[in-house]
């Protein structure tokens, strides 16, 4: 499953979120660290997104690619999370990789 992500000999499963539908759900308050890095489907394409918490757009991510290459959104969020509060991934435009694994990540670490 690479959703949760492995490494060559350990599987790292959930910790302090859940899955949902179209979230990510937290189960331990803390302060987190989100990161996030998607490449785009295709060239030249103007491609936005926000990571939102609680549904309102806390983080801002913008790129513009060149003819000869696929951008790039990446963005970074420290926020405290309460148990219950979640936040998601939200394309405004453009469109992003979804075959590639290797060129799009989410990281959430407990800081």
């Amino acid at each position: 499953d690479y959703h949760r992500g492995s490494s060559n000999i350990k599987n790292y499963f959930n910790k302090q979120f859940a899955i949902a539908y179209d979230r990510f759900v937290c189960l331990e308050e803390s302060f987190y660290e989100i990161n996030v890095q998607i490449r785009g489907a295709t060239a030249s394409q103007h491609l936005t997104g926000f990571i939102r918490v609680n549904g309102t757009n806390e983080n801002f991510m913008d790129t513009i690619s060149q003819s000869s290459e696929k951008g790039l959104l990446h963005g970074s969020l420290t926020v405290f999370l309460k148990r219950g509060d979640y936040f998601d991934l939200y394309r405004s435009a453009g469109d992003l990789e979804g075959g590639t694994n290797a060129e799009s990540h989410l990281i959430v670490k407990r800081v």
